[in-house]
């Protein structure tokens, strides 16, 4: 087997500018720790970064990846900064100071960074199969408590998380075959910021192809 042909690698580099951005901001908590969500329109926004995806196989073993590097903003906020108009806090109780560039974090909900690992193994009779999964994301700005339109403050930012999913597979035959697994393996919760990640799930079923 040649190890260069198994190996394929993509790169991407992208930038959209976007007029009347709808972006979703959590203005409530709800009785459970979540948060209630409603949207605002952002005049002029944009993002740009770059993606790398690899995959590599080894025999019956597939490994592959991804990795994000974001960068977003809006252009009429970071007008402001720039002409010294934009002031915010260090801390929650802290005396409020100029907001400069490097304090931006860019558009709510955005992470910088966000990563994927996956490693998938199947028996040469492909009746066996098994995977692992890790994804990652980086912290990334939820709200805004000085008022001055993203955040900048430790309070305003969701943690980190990286979350771990693995499953197993049999094939009983063309038409049927099994799955078991469980999402969130690490048990990462995040209920106020993240609510569709719920903690660890398990998961049993069976599925079937219709094939000729």
């Amino acid at each position: 087997m040649n190890p260069i042909a198994s190996l394929k690698i993509d790169i991407n580099l992208f930038r959209n500018d976007v007029n009347n951005l709808i972006n979703y901001i959590p203005v409530a908590t709800n009785t459970n720790g979540s948060s209630v969500f409603s949207y605002i329109n952002v005049n002029r926004a944009f993002t740009q970064g770059a993606e790398l995806n690899i995959s590599y196989k080894i025999k019956t073993l597939q490994i592959s990846g991804g990795y994000q590097l974001l960068s977003t903003g809006d252009k009429d906020l970071l007008e402001k900064i720039k002409n010294n108009e934009v002031y915010g806090r260090d801390k929650i109780n802290g005396v409020a100071r100029l907001m400069i560039k490097s304090d931006y974090s860019g558009l709510l909900n955005r992470s910088k960074h966000q990563a994927n690992l996956r490693l998938f193994w199947e028996k040469d009779n492909n009746k066996w199969n098994a995977s692992l999964r890790f994804i990652y994301r980086s912290r990334f700005g939820v709200t805004d408590k000085d008022g001055n339109g993203f955040a900048n403050m430790k309070e305003e930012f969701a943690k980190e998380m990286l979350q771990t999913n693995m499953t197993i597979g049999y094939q009983l035959n063309k038409s049927f075959s099994l799955q078991a697994g469980v999402n969130n393996l690490l048990n990462q919760i995040n209920a106020k910021d993240l609510p569709n990640i719920p903690g660890i799930n398990w998961f049993l079923g069976i599925h079937y192809s219709f094939k000729k």
